[in-house]
């Protein structure tokens, strides 16, 4: 079956990488997907080398969830809790904020 193609984990990897990279998942929650359906680690993070987190999927959350207001800091943390539930890393999610106009400061995690 390999040697016809039937059987290719990387493909398949890289498959349910995109599914989930097109639903709007971030980075750990499609690591967590592939450890789930039994991928291999050497073979996941292969499939993860090619992963770009989505600022602006990311900021249509932001948007979706606090409507252009900044002002709230507990619905800021919310929408944060929103995305780290996604799967984004902090990093992206500062990121997002950023481009959303959010000012960080270093206690905000």
């Amino acid at each position: 079956m390999q040697e016809r193609g039937l059987l290719d984990d990387a493909a398949y990897a890289a498959g349910v990488r995109r599914s989930y990279e097109r639903r709007g998942y971030g980075e750990l929650r499609i690591r967590q997907e592939l450890r789930r359906r039994g991928v291999g680690t050497e073979t996941a993070e292969s499939a993860l080398d090619e992963y770009e987190a989505d600022l602006g999927r990311m900021s249509a959350l932001l948007d979706k969830r606090l409507h252009g207001d900044l002002s709230d800091r507990k619905e800021v943390q919310k929408a944060v809790a929103a995305l780290q539930r996604r799967g984004y890393r902090w990093d992206d999610i500062r990121a997002a904020l950023k481009a959303y106009g959010a000012q960080i400061d270093d206690d905000f995690s």
